[in-house]
């Protein structure tokens, strides 16, 4: 049975975190007139972005010249369909992203399962199991804030409020490079921490396995 956990940690092992691009989104393109996306919105999501991008303006201490304010409004429309596009490549891949992780915490919870059955010492993997969950945590946190962001950048009235639309597309940027963090974390963790540890606990069982032959065999 031991030699089974030890086929079982090995698939643990080489195991792939999906590793897919980076979410990204388009640097410096601004755009104009109206907001281009299409959406709809209802009077309360209206009022909900507007006090967002307000916040983000206030937060981020955007205050545009006149130069700066006539190039976004002769250029934010075409960002903005950018985006657009961006956000639905977004959508594609997060859930693929996601599923991935769900599988690799599954598979770690059952792992400890049957190597708790077979009363093999599980506290550290345990461990670090509830630390990367809680990374994982952060990850769908961080990805719901970047999927707003996204929708306010494609959806601002850039042309009335140009200053509304760097606030958002920026605040945009920075959700992306945390999504960007939180998922090289979560890389650099499982690499570098729960194979380490799932390796040492099937050398443990393989050198057990070993002295348990050498032992029967010298009793027979």
């Amino acid at each position: 049975m031991k030699k089974r956990l030890q086929y079982i940690i090995g698939l643990s092992l080489i195991t792939p975190l999906m590793i897919l691009a980076p979410v990204a989104i388009a640097h410096g393109q601004t755009s104009d007139s109206s907001s281009s996306s299409g959406d709809q919105l209802t009077e309360t999501e209206k009022t909900q972005l507007q006090t967002r991008v307000e916040k983000e303006k206030t937060d981020l201490k955007i205050k545009l010249g006149t130069a700066e304010t006539a190039l976004i409004k002769a250029k934010c429309t075409p960002a903005q369909s950018n985006i657009k596009s961006l956000s639905t490549r977004f959508l594609t891949n997060v859930p693929q992203r996601v599923k991935a992780y769900e599988n690799l915490s599954s598979h770690l919870n059952t792992l400890i399962d049957k190597l708790k059955a077979k009363g093999v010492d599980t506290t550290e993997i345990t461990q670090e199991l509830t630390t990367l969950q809680a990374k994982i945590t952060t990850y769908n946190t961080d990805v719901t804030t970047y999927k707003q962001a996204l929708t306010d950048a494609k959806n601002v009235n850039c042309a009335t409020d140009p200053a509304a639309f760097k606030a958002a597309l920026q605040t945009a940027r920075n959700d992306r490079d945390q999504v960007i963090k939180d998922i090289a974390d979560i890389k650099t963790y499982v690499t570098g921490t729960v194979k380490p540890t799932l390796q040492k606990i099937r050398t443990t069982l393989a050198s057990q396995e070993q002295s348990n032959s050498q032992n029967t065999g010298s009793n027979q």
